[in-house]
């Protein structure tokens, strides 16, 4: 009667295969044809729709059966604290659910959420983007679409061996309905994709979406969606409370789950987020096309990436303490995983040098780096710790030191300002006073500490930059209070000046009533390190300074502070017979930072300095390899007179050699308060590192190591063969005794222990769910019909 003669059969795939791996519905499958046969009785005709809506109906949509979210590594269960998945059934939580709130549509916004866009990637692209994800013998991408191709072509075949329905009624079939990309094609993971037109309640950015996948809360961009389109309607914070979306690795035994039987791959670890080593992978393989092409165009010329960073104040500046109460404070793991994951790209077969964007001895929380509020210094004055923080109020708006850094750079006149209290000493030098601080509460500015000069003082005695070394010193001055902008600020009679001139700014009258040093440096030199540093163990890692031979692998693991490095060497690298006037290195050279080396009595208390021996290195010897010569292509091991003895009946072989030396056995008991060292200006300050500062295990594959701590720099020697045309390839791994130091890992040097700065724990089935109710244990599994 409507004029309609064509429809669109929906079927999903959890209806052919709901009770499991290869368990079909066979009485549905019948139930089908019969409904076609009933629908043919009226003339019309039939495409099939294979349907869905982001995945699965466990995550919010329709589709895929749930056992297909526990093959991909995931826990439904733990979907909607995280709001990795919106779902109706647990709105707005699963503990206390109104499912009559649940906003218009909102549901489609689940294609940008972390669920549909892990399953989508791994279904689509599994093969790229989770290379270890392998079940049953073949990748994820493989198993997920054989199962689903297979579920279908048992119904094709069904309704085709009915004998009546193929072309007499069913013409066709729809290709799968409204598939989602997942996160293939995402330029950027920081940002919302700017095709996701649709933006309705809280939205994360892909990257927010992982880290809420893991337990870890963030505030994110919420929006309303109106007759215009979405607006933004302020942000709001997540707190899953550390449920995780991804699966407990005692729902499966050796691999074998419990419920559904799949065997899974050891190298497919439960518990982790699925990705994370692939986007590692296409990191270093992106940097490795930027080294290569130069290479095709202009030669075998180096390559030196200028600018790698991370922003220090994502997730709305968690780590300053700004969200949740300031329980975060000093947390940069986030940073840590982020600038990890750029400069290991940079590692492999890459072998780059790069230059870390970037280091702003000025920079504040409140301004970032005082550059359109880019936030990317490696060091912030604002995260230095406890009493040594610069003490310049809430505001934390640091003030020009009157001498400017030209001037102190240069030594020049210009640093003699009428307002400095830099002298010049008999020997013509410059004398600075020691730096200090000025008590009371300094004067709030809302914008970056650019000041312009006050009339009558030369430019550059005014400094825009502040160091170590600079004297922080309020200048005296009468006037007009400091204004910036529109924003009034107090003068010294109460009043409120309204100057707009820029030029025209000038400083309260303050009087320094201290000499105290505004920041003294820690005599700990792990703590000196570490003292205002940001992200600090992504940054400061172990790299080959110089090297004989070439760079084969250089790889470090910042999780076990294991850091392995081969080279290939051969009779052209001798370095006397060098022609050229290159550096030559004798010795390769490895940076060690103590920041992952550190013994346990080091690290551990910030404040305190065990005692020490005072020696300054350490070495040990290995053997030249199987058929290596002696003579001036073998240089002589040489040793350290103040380290331990060799090691006795070392035997070569193929793998590692029996070199290894322990250092760092200190007596942790051995603490012994000591007054702060600092005799000079700031900037010439340098830490002592002893060598029982370190704790490291050394393995070879040939040659001899020794430790110059001081300079924490390992020197690696080993003989280099006669032969032009054959390459002799070494390694050397140095990890630490002890495995790698928990807060540097984790990018929680700079919180306040104290104060309960750890996150806390969730204790699992404090609350009851639907899942509780329907499915009981999450090893049980769920088939809900």
């Amino acid at each position: 009667g409507w004029g309609f003669n064509v429809i669109r059969y929906v079927v999903t795939w959890e209806a052919l295969e709901h009770a499991g791996p290869r368990q079909y519905d066979y009485e549905f499958m019948d139930y089908t044809v019969a409904v076609l046969r009933k629908i043919k009785e009226y003339g019309f005709r039939v495409y099939m729709d294979p349907h869905q809506d982001v995945w699965s109906r466990f995550s919010g949509g329709s589709g895929a059966p749930y056992w297909t979210l526990p093959a991909c590594g995931l826990n439904p269960r733990n979907f909607s604290a995280s709001m990795s998945s919106i779902i109706h059934s647990e709105y707005p939580l699963p503990t206390s659910p109104e499912p009559e709130t649940l906003p218009a549509m909102i549901w489609s916004t689940n294609y940008n959420r972390l669920i549909s866009q892990t399953v989508w990637t791994m279904f689509f692209a599994g093969r790229m983007y989770a290379p270890k994800c392998i079940i049953d013998g073949i990748n994820i991408q493989d198993w997920l679409q054989q199962h689903f191709v297979a579920a279908f072509g048992l119904l094709a075949d069904r309704i085709k061996e009915a004998g009546d329905l193929y072309d007499e009624c069913v013409f066709a079939w729809d290709s799968l309905n409204e598939p989602g990309e997942g996160f293939l094609g995402l330029a950027n993971l920081n940002e919302t994709p700017k095709h996701q037109a649709l933006k309705k309640g809280p939205t994360p950015t892909p990257i927010q979406s992982l880290r809420l996948g893991t337990g870890v809360p963030q505030t994110v961009e919420n929006y309303d969606f109106g007759a215009m389109g979405p607006s933004r309607n302020g942000s709001v914070t997540i707190d899953p409370a550390g449920r995780s979306v991804w699966s407990n690795p005692s729902t499966e035994e050796d691999g074998v789950h419990k419920k559904w039987g799949w065997k899974r791959d050891s190298n497919w670890e439960l518990g982790t987020c699925i990705g994370n080593a692939a986007i590692r992978a296409s990191l270093r393989s992106q940097l490795g096309i930027l080294k290569d092409d130069p290479i095709e165009i202009l030669g075998p010329y180096p390559t030196l990436i200028g600018e790698i960073g991370v922003p220090m104040e994502m997730d709305n500046k968690r780590a300053y303490g700004w969200t949740d109460g300031g329980k975060y404070k000093g947390d940069y793991g986030q940073q840590v995983k982020a600038l990890d994951a750029s400069l290991n790209g940079a590692d492999g077969t890459n072998a780059l040098s790069y230059t870390t964007w970037t280091y702003c001895p000025d920079n504040n929380h409140q301004w970032g780096d005082g550059w359109n509020l880019e936030d990317l210094s490696l060091w912030s004055a604002d995260d230095l710790r406890g009493a040594r923080a610069p003490r310049m109020g809430s505001s934390r708006n640091y003030l020009p030191t009157p001498a400017s850094s030209k001037a102190q750079l240069l030594g020049g006149p210009s640093s003699r300002s009428r307002t400095s209290s830099t002298s010049s000493g008999p020997d013509g030098t410059l004398r600075h006073p020691a730096p200090t601080y000025v008590s009371g509460t300094p004067p709030r500015l809302n914008t970056p500490a650019a000041l312009t000069s006050a009339p009558n003082e030369s430019v550059e005695s005014v400094g825009s930059a502040l160091t170590l070394s600079n004297e922080y010193r309020l200048r005296a001055r009468t006037g007009n209070g400091v204004r910036f902008g529109d924003t009034p600020v107090p003068n010294k009679d109460g009043g409120v000046s309204m100057n707009c001139d820029p030029s025209a700014v000038s400083f309260p009258e303050f009087e320094s009533r201290s000499s105290s040093p505004v920041y003294t440096p820690p005599a700990n030199p792990f703590a000196f390190l570490t003292d205002g540093a940001r992200a600090v163990s992504a940054f400061a890692r172990p790299y080959p300074q110089a090297t004989v031979g070439r760079p084969k692998t250089i790889d470090f693991d910042i999780g076990k502070a294991e850091f392995t490095y081969t080279v290939l060497v051969n009779g052209g690298d001798v370095p006397d017979r060098k022609t050229d006037e290159a550096y030559v290195p004798r010795s390769t050279e490895i940076y060690l930072p103590l920041v992952h080396y550190a013994s346990k009595a080091w690290w551990e208390d910030l404040d305190g300095v065990p005692e020490v021996s005072g020696r300054q290195s350490d070495s040990s010897a290995g053997t030249a390899p199987k058929g290596a010569g002696v003579g001036e292509d073998f240089p002589p091991r040489s040793r350290s007179d103040t380290s331990g003895s060799e090691p006795d009946n070392v035997q070569a072989s193929n793998n590692f050699l029996s070199s290894s030396l322990t250092l760092g056995r200190a007596s942790a008991s051995g603490y012994q308060a000591r007054p702060h060292p600092l005799s000079r200006s700031l900037s010439h300050y340098e830490p002592t590192i002893p060598a029982e500062a370190y704790s490291i295990v050394v393995d070879v594959s040939c040659g001899t190591w020794h430790l110059d701590s001081q300079k924490q720099v390992l020197h690696w020697t080993y003989p280099v063969p006669e032969s032009l045309d054959r390459d002799v390839e070494y390694t050397i791994k140095i990890k630490r005794l002890g495995g790698a130091i928990p807060r540097v890992v984790k990018g929680t040097i700079g919180q306040d222990y104290s104060s309960g700065g750890k996150e806390k724990k969730v204790e699992e089935g404090s609350s009851s769910t639907i899942w509780d109710a329907c499915c009981g244990s999450e090893s049980s599994g769920c088939t809900i019909m």
